[in-house]
């Protein structure tokens, strides 16, 4: 037993040792390269269109990242000027592909190119003036050997401005996350299977990297670090790893989420957003009057809001409009877009079904189903935004007025 003990001791003091922790270091950063060279191949092997292909992007700037703190511990020169030279600035690169990803959820190739590679300007020009010339200041010693100190003395600084910029994107892909939920809602009676999951996690991470990062910048110019190993931005490294880690794995089983042309399908109404219809109305009064009578009366005696994948285009044909016609009927003349409207009704429904005793066998999930509702999930979030209760607070409530 006291040798057992010793060699637990013994065992924590070896653990702790420079060595150890180097090889801990490179174990988590080889494997979050090969992991992120993983997925760039994945996605340029898999994806056909260039916005499906955006996403290898990040996955890159992580394996550069990573190589770059690998050749830092390994004290490789050749390593970290190659890395260096393909993976510094890419703030500048990843904030306008992470917002162009997002747009080319409900644009064509066409629509957003040209903007994109404005966006990137700033990026081939830190490339020109900084990624390059420091990069081989290290790898062809003595050449530019001064201006490549100058770069590294302000490195933190530039790292800061190299930051702000990718907020300021964040801030940007956001406000553009919530036009496109806007779209989906106005075209299609459910959205879990067009969740957005992947593109939020992907603007959260970097958002909480990039201010770690600044964090450590602005520690590091306070407190420079003296020992290889212990470089705080090791720590970045480390977090953008298991980020990717995390990312890619909910990328690989969302596939669909990597493939941006999901969203709308053969509908056309993403030339018919807020931003370009036109204020005239489609309809006069009489006529939008007529139509939301004929509407309600489809919904009532058919039933298609039972098709959990019912579309705006669906529903349009019904009717005998175009889904042009029917969003305007909805946005402008009911005051509500085609998911809420669509959902109104499954709501109705399940409490229909709820107040009827014959289905007190069903469970609540079951009866969600039978409402039309696709996922327990999309179903808690729509009855509890409409009617300020859970389903089963609800139920409760039904079966308390019942007894009374």
């Amino acid at each position: 037993m006291i040798d057992h003990v010793f060699g637990a001791t013994e065992f924590r003091v070896h653990f702790w040792d420079v060595e150890n922790v180097q090889m801990i270091i490179d174990f988590i950063l080889v494997a979050g390269m090969t992991l992120t060279a993983l997925m760039v191949f994945f996605i340029l092997k898999t994806r056909k269109t260039f916005s499906a292909k955006l996403p290898a992007l990040f996955f890159a700037s992580g394996f550069f990242f990573a190589l770059y703190y690998y050749a830092f511990a390994h004290r490789s020169a050749m390593l970290a000027g190659l890395a260096i030279i393909f993976g510094n600035g890419m703030g500048y690169l990843m904030g306008p592909t992470m917002l162009f990803f997002i747009r080319s959820l409900r644009a064509e190739k066409q629509v957003i190119i040209t903007k994109y590679l404005k966006h990137l300007i700033p990026f081939f020009a830190q490339w020109l003036i900084i990624s390059l010339p420091l990069g081989l200041s290290l790898i062809f010693r003595p050449l530019l050997s001064e201006y490549g100190q100058f770069l590294a003395d302000i490195g933190d600084y530039s790292n800061l401005v190299e930051n702000g910029v990718v907020l300021f994107y964040v801030w940007l892909s956001w406000k553009e996350i919530g036009r496109t939920e806007d779209l989906v809602r106005s075209n299609y009676s459910s959205f879990d299977h067009k969740d957005l999951g992947w593109c939020k996690s992907l603007i959260t991470g970097i958002a909480a990297i990039i201010v770690a990062d600044s964090t450590l910048s602005i520690y590091e110019l306070i407190y420079p670090p003296t020992e290889i190993i212990w470089n705080p931005g090791l720590i970045i490294a480390i977090l953008l790893v298991v980020f990717f880690a995390v990312l890619g794995y909910r990328g690989t089983m969302q596939s669909r989420i990597l493939l941006p042309n999901f969203l709308l399908g053969e509908e056309s109404t993403e030339k018919e957003t807020a931003d370009t219809r036109s204020y005239d109305s489609l309809f006069s009064t009489a006529e939008a009057d007529k139509l939301i009578a004929n509407l309600d009366a489809v919904m009532r005696n058919e039933k298609p809001f039972l098709n959990e994948s019912l579309t705006l285009g669906e529903l349009a044909k019904r009717i005998g409009l175009t889904d042009k016609r029917l969003s305007e009927l909805l946005n402008r003349h009911m005051s509500t877009s085609f998911y809420d409207y669509v959902n109104a009704y499954r709501i109705e429904t399940f409490k229909e079904k709820v107040a009827d005793s014959s289905n007190d066998h069903l469970t609540l999930l079951a009866l969600a189903f039978e409402s039309g509702f696709q996922s327990k999930t999309s179903f808690n979030r729509v009855f509890k935004q409409k009617e300020e209760m859970s389903p089963s607070e609800y139920k409760r409530s039904v079966s308390a007025i019942a007894r009374a």
